[in-house]
């Protein structure tokens, strides 16, 4: 199991455009693409749901074969 250092939208953006974990106000929890166009915005939109959080994606676990 793995932590989640959350990051509020309005207090911090990503450095970069990327994958990132995230979380909306419709409290839908998923991985998107944050383009570099959107990390200037205050706020971004997706339908009705705003960007409230994001977060690293974390590791994906080690499968030894």
């Amino acid at each position: 199991m793995s932590n989640v250092n959350w990051i509020k939208w309005e207090d911090q953006k990503p450095e970069h455009a990327g994958m990132y974990l995230t979380y909306w106000s419709d409290k839908s929890l998923e991985s998107y693409s944050i383009g570099a166009d959107e990390i200037d915005e205050p706020i971004v939109m997706v339908q009705e749901a705003e960007l409230l959080y994001w977060a690293n994606n974390p590791e994906p676990p080690i499968i030894e074969e």
